[in-house]
């Protein structure tokens, strides 16, 4: 994985005490929310999320559900695909101005496509 793709700066919120004890505990992890966060719009499938930081499919399916587990990633499925995103709600981008305006209040899905993001005028 490319190290200068990273956003620099961004956090992500986390419910202290941590309900799930294990979520530290996968290598995967750290990687796993770089590229989510690189990517806040994009659902990615478990064996794409796989190649691109060259984990386990078992490793990256572990560390997403200890994720999803404590809200720091949504799942949802598209056929027999489990599409996995970061939870832009809980996600804070300080030089971006597009992710500072909460994801539900300015994005929806496009129906049939639940990966595809769509700006919301109100």
């Amino acid at each position: 994985m490319d190290k200068d793709s990273i956003q620099k700066g961004t956090t992500v919120s986390l419910s202290i005490p941590v309900t799930h004890p294990e979520l530290f505990s996968h290598r995967a992890t750290a990687e796993l929310l770089a590229v989510l966060s690189d990517n806040p719009y994009t659902g990615f499938g478990i064996r794409e999320l796989s190649r691109m930081i060259d984990y386990t499919h078992r490793s990256v399916s572990q560390a997403v559900a200890d994720l999803e587990a404590v809200d720091l990633v949504t799942t949802e499925r598209e056929g027999p695909k489990k599409l996995v995103r970061i939870n832009s709600d809980r996600l804070e981008t300080p030089d971006d101005p597009v992710l500072s305006i909460p994801h539900s209040d300015y994005c929806t899905s496009v129906p049939g496509r639940p990966h595809y993001f769509v700006r919301s005028y109100r």
